[in-house]
């Protein structure tokens, strides 16, 4: 059965002495029951999604959240010019120095990334950045090629980074919230305007379809 069409996972309890796991496969939701199975080997083998509402446990709880800061063109969106608004500051006053202090990934540069931490108190605080490369000119897409965390960087450098994020407004949208990504950019840039506001993060089929400003402040 498995092999042909992968079933979705709905719940694993534990009761006695079976475990009882609730699937959905091919729109029937199918129930399975087997001994008992140890923690050791649930934590071993299952891996736990968290979705847009879901929260890492925490003081306070948080959300891990992913944006990206387009700088050149990028071969997935190749009709999206909108990146020119972060070349002078971003890519010239900030990427391009950084660049001289690391050993830079092979490939052509066309974002950066940026990895916060979203409490529920409503701080935001960023931990890392990636560098985007396209490897090859003919490949449809780009890539993480480095993650830096931001505590790593020279002094001088973390100095730009945040006063740019202070003053600067830029072109940058939502890839990732927790293990969720969205799949395309209108919706990635509608998560961008709630995160902005610190607005509640409704389930995706649930989004709003208010448009949602291209450039703006990032959120501090």
């Amino acid at each position: 059965m498995i092999e042909t069409e992968k079933p979705s996972l709905l719940s694993v309890c534990q009761e006695a002495t079976q475990t009882h796991w609730r699937v959905i496969w091919r729109g029937d939701t199918l129930s399975w029951i087997c001994p008992a199975l140890s923690p050791r080997w649930l934590r071993r083998n299952l891996t736990l999604l968290r979705g847009v509402r879901t929260w890492h446990p925490g003081h306070p709880p948080y959300k891990e959240i992913s944006l990206f800061v387009p700088l050149a063109k990028r071969p997935i969106l190749p009709d999206d010019s909108l990146w020119r608004a972060n070349e002078a500051q971003w890519l010239e006053g900030f990427f391009l120095p950084l660049m001289q202090t690391i050993h830079p990934p092979q490939g052509r540069l066309t974002g950066m990334g940026l990895h916060l931490r979203y409490l529920q108190n409503g701080k935001i605080i960023y931990h890392a950045l990636s560098i985007y490369v396209q490897r090859h000119e003919q490949l449809p897409f780009d890539e993480m090629a480095q993650t830096i965390p931001l505590r790593k960087l020279p002094r001088p450098i973390r100095h730009r980074f945040y006063e740019l994020l202070i003053h600067t407004p830029t072109y940058a949208y939502v890839v990732r919230i927790q293990d969720y990504y969205p799949s395309e950019l209108e919706e990635a840039r509608r998560w961008m305007r709630l995160l902005r506001e610190r607005r509640e993060f409704p389930l995706p089929a649930a989004m709003p379809l208010e448009e949602s400003p291209a450039i703006e402040a990032l959120p501090r």
